[in-house]
């Protein structure tokens, strides 16, 4: 049975990839390496390393509008609204927002059927009623989209939706953007599979406008930008790690060296 997730294409990569080598005898740089300022270590916001983002209202910036989720016939789950109270946020290292190189990572935030919350990789196998969020952070301003794809190899745009007032595809370096909104979250429905989220991030809305995506795609459609996507996936430039150990860093980490869009797919097992 075909599964679902809800509004927005929660993106990803399963396991940790090997890193891309440099000249000579230098050091092999990870994604997370390259992704984060190696001058400065700095946190952006001080917290303990095991709290999470607060669910309820967040700080407004004028890059940033207030969505509200729908329905669609499409999608068989929609974000659920959150009634959490923790107002703590988990560190956010600063990356390096001088870098020549793209990057992107992110991380997913679960609650459980009991409330609480914890931040996991997609190497996780998520159950029926478990409900998620995606945080997003960048090394550069730029935009994102998500295509949710289909089994029968069709694909429709899950982010951004203006249909739904997700109209704002923005990421400011250096911010957590949680995905599908602060105040809401993806719910797993019933029916078990993967699910399986294509995200690409570029500096600039022409970068997406490239893949020539559309809100609802046949299969040539979804194969045109499918080659779009690998093209950049099966290049050197691209660099993927993802970080399961250290509390303030756990996610999933890419860096295009050559500051082109950074494309990923996200795979969420779903039992």
């Amino acid at each position: 049975m075909k599964s679902r997730l809800s509004l927005l294409v929660l993106l990803v990569l399963g396991s940790r990839s090997l890193l891309a080598a440099a000249a000579g005898d230098a050091p092999v740089k990870g994604a997370k390496e390259l992704f984060y300022d190696s001058t400065d270590g700095s946190v952006v916001s001080a917290s303990q390393p095991n709290t999470f983002v607060s669910p309820g209202p967040a700080k407004k910036t004028p890059t940033q509008k207030k969505g509200t989720a729908g329905t669609s016939k499409k999608v068989a789950h929609k974000p659920e609204s959150n009634n959490g109270s923790s107002e703590t946020r988990r560190p956010i290292m600063k990356p390096s927002s001088n870098s020549p190189t793209l990057g992107l990572s992110y991380w997913i935030e679960l609650v459980g059927r009991d409330g609480k919350g914890q931040q996991v990789t997609d190497n996780r196998i998520f159950r029926s009623g478990e409900r998620i969020r995606l945080h997003f952070l960048s090394n550069a301003d730029g935009n994102v989209a998500l295509i949710q794809m289909g089994s029968s190899g069709t694909s429709s745009v899950l982010f951004p939706d203006p249909v739904k007032g997700l109209d704002d595809s923005r990421i400011t370096a250096g911010e957590d953007r949680i995905l599908p909104t602060e105040r809401a979250w993806f719910k797993f429905d019933t029916s078990p599979g993967t699910e399986k989220i294509l995200v690409v991030f570029g500096r600039a809305q022409q970068d997406i406008d490239n893949f020539e995506i559309r809100p609802r795609m046949d299969a040539h459609s979804t194969q045109a930008v499918m080659k779009t996507a690998n093209e950049i996936r099966g290049g050197k430039d691209l660099i993927l790690e993802t970080e399961t150990e250290n509390a303030s860093e756990i996610g999933t980490y890419a860096v295009n060296l050559a500051g082109k869009p950074v494309v990923l797919e996200i795979q969420l097992r779903h039992q």
